[in-house]
């Protein structure tokens, strides 16, 4: 069940990204999934760089993944998960969700998916 709702959060926001639109963070799995998507990113950028966007407009923030981070995402509660589930789980992965969720116990998986109250980080 855990994987049905993460992937529903990245299905949602590849297509947000999808139409060139600015997604609305709302839950902590939201900033999460974000989060790897802009390491999944930066790691292709490292790995095929102009091969992938050889084509596309050059722009001054090419490549700025940092400013990414910071512009994107409202706040770094996410950052911990990242960091629990880089520890504990398959290294080859950007982010082994299997492990994350194993971890998390009933009330914790429900903050994730929680959304924000009234602007205010809550979950």
């Amino acid at each position: 069940m855990f994987l049905y709702h993460i992937s529903r959060v990245l299905d949602a926001l590849a297509t947000t990204l999808g139409r060139g639109e600015r997604p609305e963070i709302k839950s902590l799995a939201q900033q999460l999934c974000l989060h790897v998507a802009i390491d999944h990113a930066r790691g292709l950028a490292c790995a095929y760089g102009d091969e992938l966007v050889g084509r596309m407009p050059i722009s001054n923030y090419d490549y700025y993944f940092d400013k990414l981070y910071d512009t994107l995402l409202p706040g770094d509660e996410h950052e911990h998960l990242v960091e629990l589930a880089r520890t504990v789980g398959n290294a080859a992965e950007p982010l082994d969700f299997i492990a994350l969720g194993d971890l998390l116990a009933g009330t914790a998986m429900g903050a994730l998916f929680a959304p924000y109250e009234h602007d205010h980080r809550v979950a």
